[in-house]
């Protein structure tokens, strides 16, 4: 477990929030950092889709492709519990580099529905997250909710904790 980051202020990959179009010297995809508790790893959307903030993401499964290189999830990709991450400050926009967090209390995710405080949670279909209940099949635990999150905004918190 890396506990200091090589990035200081917002020299390039430096702030948390910071989404770049090129890797900067020295940044290795898939690197990890923690931050205010949370502990993010360098990626890049490699998708065809923006991922907004709140939202998860799912390495693409391409076999030269690293678990750091994600897309929004969908149908196809199962159930996003290996290499996930949380959008958590920016947009990242298609073919840009962003820290995603993969464990700790994330604010402000997205969920297709309200989800109470307490429940256990999993990536949805969207990029959102959804309550894991027994109806649901093909979707692994990521998470749980600290605070209610609200249905399509950014209100409430959840502990992730993806592979």
């Amino acid at each position: 477990m890396q506990s200091e980051s090589r990035f200081w202020g917002d020299e390039g990959m430096g702030s948390i929030s910071a989404v770049v179009a090129s890797l900067p010297n020295g940044a290795t995809l898939g690197e990890e950092r923690i931050h205010a508790g949370v502990r993010y790893k360098l990626c890049y959307n490699a998708g065809n889709s923006q991922i907004l903030p709140g939202n998860g993401a799912v390495p693409i499964a391409a076999p030269t492709s690293s678990v750091a290189s994600v897309t929004v999830t969908s149908a196809s990709q199962g159930g996003g519990l290996i290499g996930g991450v949380v959008v958590v400050h920016a947009t990242a926009t298609t073919g840009t580099y962003f820290w995603g967090a993969f464990k700790g209390l994330v604010p402000g995710v997205i969920a297709d529905a309200a989800i109470a405080s307490g429940t256990v949670i999993a990536l949805s279909d969207a990029g959102s997250f959804q309550a894991l209940v027994s109806a649901v099949t093909g979707k692994f635990a990521c998470g749980m909710v600290v605070t209610t999150v609200s249905s399509g905004s950014r209100i409430g918190s959840a502990y992730v904790s993806f592979l």
